[in-house]
């Protein structure tokens, strides 16, 4: 009787301590001026830019290059998964954060995609989520180009993908329930 009360006791110590671990790392409300406030940690923690200027200032007088807070343009859940993608600006390129709703309803960064300024697009990537995978692409509206391709090689299926008219856009698009591992995508103008 008392191993079994030992056991049980230790069963529901690692239950409360993973529980309190999920509720600890899952801290970001569901609403736009909490995940504001989140990317703007995000991006500072995460950016580069600064520790590059950095080693740069030690070897010549670079001016204080001014900071820049991503500013969000709206969040999408992608269909009714667990995931969310924030969809932002910064320093004039769109981007992404991938964020995973957690057991209390709140949300966690796990990565975002900043854009490269390429042509038409600055980020694209095909999230796994609980329901599948979603193509999701960022980018700022240039020329009068008015859709993208998007070939999936892994099953020779293509998408013709309607660019919204706003000035910076977000489309997402969910992918075939028989893909089962990540995509191989190509975009074409």
């Amino acid at each position: 009787m008392k191993r079994i009360f030992i056991a049980t006791s230790f069963v529901l110590i690692f239950l409360i301590c993973f529980s309190m671990f999920i509720v600890k790392s899952y801290t970001i409300e569901n609403n736009n001026q909490d995940i504001q406030k989140s990317l703007t940690e995000w991006e500072k923690k995460n950016d580069s830019t600064k520790t590059d200027i950095k080693k740069i200032d030690k070897i010549i007088d670079v001016p204080n290059v001014k900071e820049e807070n991503p500013k969000l343009l709206k969040v999408v859940q992608l269909g009714d998964s667990n995931i969310y993608v924030a969809h932002y600006l910064l320093r004039d390129q769109t981007a992404f954060a991938v964020m995973k709703k957690g057991l209390n309803g709140k949300l966690k960064i796990k990565f975002s995609k900043t854009g490269s300024s390429r042509p038409m697009y600055d980020s694209y990537d095909s999230i796994k989520t609980n329901k599948g995978y979603f193509l999701v692409i960022s980018g700022k509206k240039e020329n009068n180009i008015k859709n993208i391709n998007a070939k999936i090689h892994d099953i020779d299926m293509n998408y013709k993908l309607k660019i919204p008219d706003d000035k910076y856009y977000l489309i997402v698009k969910k992918m075939p329930e028989s893909i089962k591992k990540r995509p191989n995508v190509e975009l074409l103008f």
